[in-house]
């Protein structure tokens, strides 16, 4: 997924940045790290070793390859910017001069090198940059180039589709992504619980709104201050649920479309937190959680899981114990996938990011071994990053995906995400429940008394 063409790396949204940040230590990287979105093309070439045919050893022999190229060995790196290189050269660490350089790194090979895709040339890239200047190296990956590789090759490419978006998109009366009010009585798509919205016109949203709006693109474009993102999120919410109301059921790509931020868990999860408690939406997430961590015990307890289960297992766990599994009707589905054996961030097999137009929004967790590398939010082609790999906070943003989007449940998910909407965020939930969801319901409801 390539995951940023401007972006600014930040810091997760429990920690609101009034000032430059000073980036991780190698030991903490984990904790802190904001990968961005990666957003692939379908006539981008996937990050890939190359074919026996075409060695790295074969394109070393090269002085200048078919696709007008260097071998990867022989790509130069840029001349950064004065001030830049002597910040780094002062090994001075900070989440503007890492982004800065990203950037001027961005420019410099969509500039000079625009065919540039194979994993080699990254991997090269990424090698002499940390060579050059060690200050940009973190201890997250299989060597202390990956992070600065990742995130790279995520701005590259997504840099490509964005262009390629551009260039190709036509308008069509008939489009999916229209933004006018639908008039064909179509029932949506999704069923979900008791949540329901007030009734709202469509208005034209004000000038005022629009030129918020156009803030928002220009934001993410350059700074991504995530504090002057959350305030123009703040002061557009109302108008944003009013246009929300002329899409077609099931959609979210116009959404993230017109509000790039979304791309980036924290801007849903702060969306989420502040449509349910306005005046403190810290306190809103503080609520949740907690509820949350409770449930997590009691399904560890009722599965026998140890003390030591990892909070994916319990996830898992707890999904089962209140999915329907017998009896007539549409039986439960995981909206919970999880992607083993992926060696580093840069290895990611983007497949597993793919999803169908108005598909609903569920989980996929890429692991190396028993490490959580990454978790994404999938939909309606679209991919929603979590920038924390904390699965808490994973399970909070599937949820809040529902909410802030406006998205019905579907039937195969419903049941475990109505127990969630029921339990953690404080919504009752409605609709028919199976005798597992019943059941596990009041052995929680007695945990709650005691």
């Amino acid at each position: 997924m390539a995951l940023a063409d401007g972006e600014e790396w930040t810091l997760p949204d429990q920690i609101i940045i009034e000032e430059i940040p000073t980036l991780p230590t190698l030991p903490s990287l984990q904790a802190i790290q904001e990968p961005e979105l990666i957003v692939e093309n379908e006539n981008d070439n996937e990050m890939s070793l190359p074919t026996k045919v075409e060695t790295v050893a074969n394109l070393a022999c090269r002085t200048v390859l078919p696709n007008g190229l260097p071998p990867p060995d022989k790509i130069s790196v840029p001349d950064l910017s004065p001030s830049l290189k002597l910040a780094l050269q002062s090994g001075e660490k900070s989440a503007q001069i890492f982004n800065q350089t990203l950037k001027e790194c961005e420019i410099f090979y969509t500039t000079k090198y625009p065919t540039i895709a194979d994993s080699a040339y990254y991997q090269a890239i990424g090698k002499k940059m940390i060579t050059k200047y060690p200050s940009l190296a973190y201890a997250d990956g299989t060597n202390p180039w990956s992070f600065f590789v990742f995130k790279l090759g995520q701005r590259i490419r997504t840099q490509r589709w964005r262009e390629n978006r551009k260039s190709k998109r036509q308008v069509n009366d008939d489009d999916d992504d229209s933004e006018t009010p639908s008039t064909s009585g179509v029932s949506k798509k999704f069923r979900l619980g008791s949540k329901t919205k007030e009734a709202t016109n469509n208005d034209i949203p004000s000038e005022d709104w629009n030129n918020h709006v156009t803030e928002i693109q220009k934001e993410w474009e350059g700074k991504r201050s995530v504090v002057h993102l959350r305030t123009l999120l703040d002061q557009t919410r109302a108008g944003r649920s009013k246009w929300m109301t002329s899409l077609k059921a099931g959609k979210i790509a116009p959404v993230i479309s017109k509000f790039p931020c979304f791309e980036e868990g924290i801007f849903v999860l702060h969306e989420f937190y502040s449509i349910r408690n306005k005046a403190n939406p810290e306190k809103a997430k503080n609520d949740m959680m907690t509820k949350l961590e409770s449930l997590f015990q009691v399904a560890s307890k009722q599965k026998s899981l140890p003390e030591e289960a990892p909070e994916l297992d319990i996830l898992q766990a707890l999904e089962d114990l209140v999915s329907k599994k017998k009896g007539k009707g549409q039986k439960s589905k995981s909206c919970i996938k999880v992607v083993k054996n992926v060696l580093s961030l840069e290895n990611i097999p983007k497949k597993h990011l793919d999803s169908e137009k108005e598909s609903p929004p569920s989980l996929i967790v890429f692991k190396n071994e028993d490490e959580v590398l990454v978790i994404y939010i999938v939909a309606d082609g679209c991919q929603i990053l979590d920038t924390t790999r904390c699965i808490r906070t994973a399970v909070m943003l599937l949820i809040a995906s529902y909410y802030v989007f406006d998205l019905d449940y579907p039937a195969i998910y419903g049941q475990f995400l109505g127990f969630l909407q029921h339990w953690v965020v404080g919504d009752i939930f409605t609709q028919n429940k199976c005798t597992n969801w019943i059941n596990f319901s009041e052995q929680y409801r007695a945990h709650v008394k005691k």
